[in-house]
């Protein structure tokens, strides 16, 4: 079970050019495993380009898309990943929510991602264009780990007595 909390737009890995998103989704639907991927989000100022996005993705029918969630924790627990193939984060929020429930998270090698994700560890980081990815090795060696908040500058301060 697989789950994603971001804006349907173009740089989350749902443009046309790349399809990074729906890219994922056939390799799941090719390994002939079971899964359901819940897509929660919208794009409120993008209408027409949700509305394409979402006829693309019919051929997937493992994929739903439920629309904005003001609280997706609900819809977090009890899943095996939570993913996110953007182009670029500053702040990725989902997938600081999804690690802090310690769910592993499936993510895309945009700048910086190594500082959240480590790769088999707490979940996987794919290359942009997911050439080799290996869709078996994902599914059949989920991570299991227990979160671990990283330091505060708060902690650092009172770490050097400032």
């Amino acid at each position: 079970r697989l789950v994603s909390n971001t804006r349907i737009s173009p740089e989350k890995g749902f443009d046309f050019e790349h399809d990074r998103m729906l890219k994922f989704a056939r390799l799941l639907k090719e390994s002939g495993r079971s899964f359901s991927w819940i897509i929660c989000g919208d794009n409120t100022h993008m209408k027409e380009f949700e509305i394409e996005v979402k006829e693309k993705f019919k051929e997937v029918q493992e994929v739903s898309f439920i629309g904005y969630k003001t609280d997706v924790l609900p819809t977090l627990l009890g899943s095996d990943y939570f993913v996110l193939l953007s182009d670029f984060e500053g702040c990725p929020y989902g997938v600081l929510e999804a690690l802090q429930v310690n769910i592993p998270c499936i993510v895309s090698n945009w700048g910086g991602v190594e500082e959240l994700i480590e790769d088999g560890v707490n979940g996987y980081i794919l290359p942009m264009d997911l050439e080799g990815v290996d869709i078996n090795k994902i599914l059949d060696n989920i991570p299991k780990f227990k979160y671990k908040e990283k330091p505060s500058i708060k902690a650092w301060d009172n770490l050097i007595g400032n």
